[in-house]
Order: C-alpha cells, then structure tokens, then sequence
C-alpha cells in the first residue's frame, strides 16, 4: 500500500496558507514548474524572484481514503480564496485528486470547470511542442543551482525511459565520446 501525506503551501512574505494538497512521491514540489493551479505557480515564482524559499510543510503518512478525508478539512478550514472564504488558492472543495497522477479516475464537473479557468486565455496548450521548445531555448546556457539540480534528479525517480530513449542516450554518449577523442588526438 503506498503512503500518501497532505502538504500545505504557506506565503514566505506572512506565513499565510494559501495550498493545501495531497500526494505521493515528489508531487509537492512540482508546483513551481508543472503545477495546474496558475495563482500558487506565479505566487512561487515571485517568492523565489524575491530570494524567499517556498516550500510545502508535509504532514502525516496516511493511506489514500485518509489523505482524501483530511484534504478536504483543510480547505474547508483555511477557506478558498475564489469564493470568498478565505486565503487559499485551491479550486476545488478537495476530495476529488487524481490519487497519485489521475488513475483513470473520472474528474467531477466542478474541477473540470476550474482547470477550464485556470487555462482560459492561454495561447497553446501547455505542453505543445511550440512551448516545450521555447522553454528548452529558455533554459540553455542557465547554471543550475545545487539545489535545483537534486529537484531535477529527485523529479526522475520512479521514472521508466523507453528503448527507444535509452537508445538515444546511448548513442549520444557514443557521438560525445567520439568527439572528446578527437579533440584529444588533434592535441597531440
């Protein structure tokens, strides 16, 4: 049976709860760069711009009925912004999580609508070909932090590369290889 755990997002600026959520794994953290809720993605953002760390306190290991239960009170308790009941960016009531990256599940109506929100107005879809290339020519030639660099190979875990991938890094290698002995022999 897998562990699943309840996380809550606090603004670093006051200390004010603005997320709460459930998972497993690595989900917590992948809100500042894949997250579906576009006010708590910018909130992170900024932060970060202004030198804040923002990260998610995780609380209790429970089993998937539990985590789903307990989601659901605190939301209820800290209030959702966007109706007016209190100061967090959540969309739905919870409860209703995909358990662990969408299981088949079928969504409800309600959080249909609210990813339909968060999208409205977005140029391409999120994960095109025309975005993930701009931000792959966004990203070269940024240095990494220690810090993002084990976020990135912690994001890894779990994941299963097809043959054709570990094909592709193979070969990679090989033309690197090929190209460092080379640059070695033309040294001589």
């Amino acid at each position: 049976m897998q562990s699943f755990y309840i996380y809550l997002y606090r603004d670093p600026k006051d200390q004010t709860p603005v997320y709460v959520g459930k998972g497993i794994h690595n989900r917590a953290y992948i809100h500042g760069s894949a997250s579906s809720n576009p006010k708590l993605k910018n909130l992170i953002r900024c932060r970060r711009a202004e030198g804040y760390v923002i990260e998610p306190t995780i609380h209790y290991e429970v089993d998937e009925a539990t985590a789903l239960e307990m989601e659901k009170f605190w939301i209820n308790f800290f209030g959702r912004a966007d109706l007016g009941e209190g100061t967090l960016f959540n969309l739905t009531d919870g409860g209703d999580g995909c358990g662990g990256w969408n299981r088949g599940r079928v969504l409800t109506p309600s959080h249909k609508a609210a990813i339909g929100a968060a999208n409205k107005g977005r140029k391409c879809p999120p994960n095109s070909e025309e975005v993930r290339k701009r931000k792959s020519e966004a990203a070269k030639g940024r240095p990494k932090t220690e810090e993002h660099k084990k976020k990135l190979s912690l994001s890894q875990i779990g994941r299963k590369k097809t043959p054709e991938q570990v094909e592709k890094n193979r070969q990679a290698q090989l033309e690197h290889n090929r190209r460092k002995r080379e640059l070695i022999e033309s040294d001589k």
